[in-house]
Formats: structure tokens, C-alpha cells, sequence
């Protein structure tokens, strides 16, 4: 059990990780070009929404 709670622990810090470094990213890129950027990451967001659901389905 402790290894399948290290494991879980150590995804949601890998998420965490990935999410600081798209937001960096992103501030920078929208710096540029807003209005596209925020066309992208409005789908960006649905999809991040669809596989935060599909691992929270299978974490039950």
C-alpha cells in the first residue's frame, strides 16, 4: 500500500511540476500574441479537464 501511495504522491508532484512550467510558458508566450493564445488554452483547458476526470476514474 505505501508503494501505491508513493506512486500516486510522486504523479501529482509530476503534474504540479508540468503545470508551473506550461504557466511560465505560457505568460511568456502571452506576452506576444494574446488573442491566440487564449483561443489555444481554452482547449488546452478542456483537455486537461478530460484527463484530470479519466485519472480520477481510475484512481476509484
Amino acid at each position: 500500500m505505501t508503494k501505491n501511495a508513493m506512486s500516486v504522491a510522486k504523479g501529482v508532484a509530476a503534474v504540479v511540476a508540468t503545470g508551473v512550467v506550461v504557466g511560465y510558458v505560457s505568460n511568456k508566450v502571452m506576452q506576444k500574441n494574446p488573442k491566440t493564445v487564449k483561443r489555444k488554452a481554452s482547449d488546452a483547458v478542456s483537455a486537461m479537464g478530460q484527463i484530470v476526470n479519466d485519472i480520477s476514474y481510475l484512481l476509484k
